[in-house]
């Protein structure tokens, strides 16, 4: 019996560890005049442009939610009977944080299929963030002259490090009150 409560308990551990490293992509779909659109389709897209198996319908209000999403860049096509779907391309989705995407939809006055294809752009403030936050992709990591993990984190505002590959102070904090996380995994 007791074998059983430790394999429950960490079946639990590893499902509240799962769940905490995926990000969601949420907003609201509206016309032209700001209404929103109900039962709208918004799914993610592959590099064909074809749907997944991940996607919803907008509830009456015209706002939906996709989650859980593990972290990365995604495609993500809007769609609505009488209007022209919008794709927004490289939409950004972060460990644990909710990427907001509100969309207005253009309507469409012919009978062919028109896809108005955007790039997004992260925001330069996240809407409803109460946190600081600094992230560098794949890209800026290869950019930058340094490949130390204490070295990239000292490229983001509030961060004093006294010389390279030492350790780091955030926003005053003793260096030893710093714990590094990469890809969801603890770094020593």
């Amino acid at each position: 019996m007791h074998m059983k409560k430790i394999l429950t308990l960490l079946m639990v551990f590893v499902a509240v560890l799962l769940k905490a490293q995926s990000g969601e992509i949420s907003g609201k779909l509206v016309d032209e005049t700001g209404e929103g659109l109900p039962t709208a389709t918004v799914i993610i897209v592959d590099a064909t442009g074809k749907g997944t198996s991940i996607g919803t319908v907008t509830d009456f209000d015209g706002n939906y939610s996709i989650k859980p999403l593990k972290p990365g860049s995604y495609s993500v096509k809007y769609s609505y009977t009488g209007y022209a779907a919008q794709i927004q391309n490289g939409v950004v989705v972060r460990a644990d944080q909710t990427t907001r995407l509100d969309i207005k939809l253009k309507p469409s006055d012919n009978s062919l299929t028109e896809i108005e294809v955007i790039a997004y752009k992260v925001p330069l403030i996240e809407k409803g963030s109460t946190t600081m936050s600094s992230t560098l992709d794949a890209k800026d990591i290869k950019n930058l002259p340094t490949q130390s993990v204490s070295d990239l984190a000292s490229q983001s505002a509030g961060v004093y490090q006294e010389d390279a590959n030492k350790g780091i102070s955030i926003r005053g904090g003793r260096e030893d009150a710093t714990v590094y996380y990469v890809n969801g995994r603890k770094v020593i």
